[in-house]
């Protein structure tokens, strides 16, 4: 930990952030992320990235350089599909019978690409866990409209 200190103190290249390491806390650890990037950083876009994740900072670079028609972006993975209800399951959805069969079409977390004014709604909501729900309903939605009414 030491060498990470000493790295962080010398380039500024590593943010530590405060938060609990724990699966179903995923939501909460991006959105610290989110919150302490906009906090220190003045930038068009964030990026967070899980640690397996390969991405080509220049062709990414590319993507973002293209000229949008709205200021609300959000480059990433998408994921649809059917609702895990066995308890044996490492991704058991506990209230799967309140959302149905199958996950409506949504972003989820290997990589998020947000531009300013999203990780700004982000960054000034005041309960996290509205954000949690709101944020990411947000994000969906410009996702899809985006997805829905023109191509990228």
């Amino acid at each position: 930990m030491a060498q990470l200190e000493i790295e962080v103190d010398k380039y500024r290249d590593f943010m530590l952030i405060d938060v609990e390491e724990e699966y179903l806390k995923l939501p909460y650890k991006t959105l610290a992320f989110f919150k302490a990037a906009f906090k220190l950083f003045e930038a068009d876009y964030y990026v967070k990235a899980d640690d397996d994740i390969y991405l080509r900072p220049d062709r990414l670079a590319t993507l973002l350089a293209k000229e949008r028609t709205h200021s609300l972006t959000y480059i990433g993975c998408m994921k649809k599909g059917p609702v895990i209800t066995d308890p044996k399951m490492k991704w058991c959805e506990k209230s799967g019978h309140l959302i149905g069969n199958e996950y409506f079409l949504h972003a989820y977390g290997p990589i998020y690409v947000l531009s300013a004014e999203v990780v700004a709604f982000l960054a000034f909501a005041r309960n996290n866990r509205s954000v949690i729900y709101a944020g990411l309903f947000y994000v969906d939605f410009f996702c899809f409209h985006s997805v829905s009414s023109q191509p990228t």
